[in-house]
């Protein structure tokens, strides 16, 4: 049975980073401890992951509270399960997210799908299992192996902000072909979905301290 990141391999993954790539550094620095936990509410989690496809992050946000306000914290399987179109329309989801959202509730519902069959498999056996699923994508599988079942070396290189970062610290070009990527993130193995989580801690956080900046706010305040 695969299982997630613990403390003690998140603080061998920060130290294998620290020595591997020396560009990556100041990310470490600038960020801090790790703070990456695996999510525990799988449909849940699924569903946040499915809202995020192709759309920015804040109506990201805007949906899948929209889907709390409406099918609960957790999000209730069954009830998605059953839910007509104007509902889930009304959570701002389009017509390919309701259709996928339903459909692997009434899997699940049905016995034909379990997400901790999951655990038991290997990275590309869970992969191949998710995208099985009506709307799943690799990238969206791959993205749940890295959040929820916490593989510690998952790259999802079909992420676009995620390519843009590395462009950020790597110089790579804004054309920059697929093996440009994962020559940079092979220093990273076996420990790629840490880097990553470590990219996307890097700009949130100066997302939130730009905004801190522009509202006036000192940052011991807030």
């Amino acid at each position: 049975m695969a299982r997630p990141l613990n403390k003690r391999q998140l603080a061998d993954a920060v130290a294998h980073l620290r020595a591997r790539d020396a560009a990556f550094v100041p990310i470490l620095d600038y960020v801090g401890p790790c703070a990456f936990e695996a999510r525990t509410d799988h449909f849940t989690a699924l569903a946040d992951i499915i809202a995020a496809q192709q759309v920015s992050k804040y109506a990201a946000v805007s949906i899948r509270q929209k889907l709390r306000d409406r099918y609960g914290d957790p999000i209730d399987l069954a009830k998605i399960a059953r839910a007509r179109d104007e509902g889930l329309r009304a959570c701002s989801l389009s017509g390919a997210k309701i259709t996928s959202l339903r459909e692997i509730a009434r899997a699940v519902v049905r016995g034909e799908f379990d997400f901790a069959t999951l655990d038991a498999l290997d990275d590309a056996a869970a992969i191949e299992r998710l995208v099985a699923l009506k709307g799943i994508g690799r990238w969206t599988a791959e993205i749940y192996l890295m959040f929820v079942l916490g593989r510690p070396d998952i790259f999802p290189i079909g992420d676009v902000a995620l390519r843009k970062l590395m462009r950020q610290v790597y110089g790579l070009a804004e054309d920059a072909p697929p093996p440009a990527y994962l020559a940079v993130a092979e220093a990273w193995a076996p420990y790629r979905t840490v880097a990553s989580w470590y990219l996307y801690a890097w700009i949130n956080r100066r997302r939130a301290e730009a905004r801190r900046v522009n509202a006036g706010m000192p940052e011991t305040l807030v």
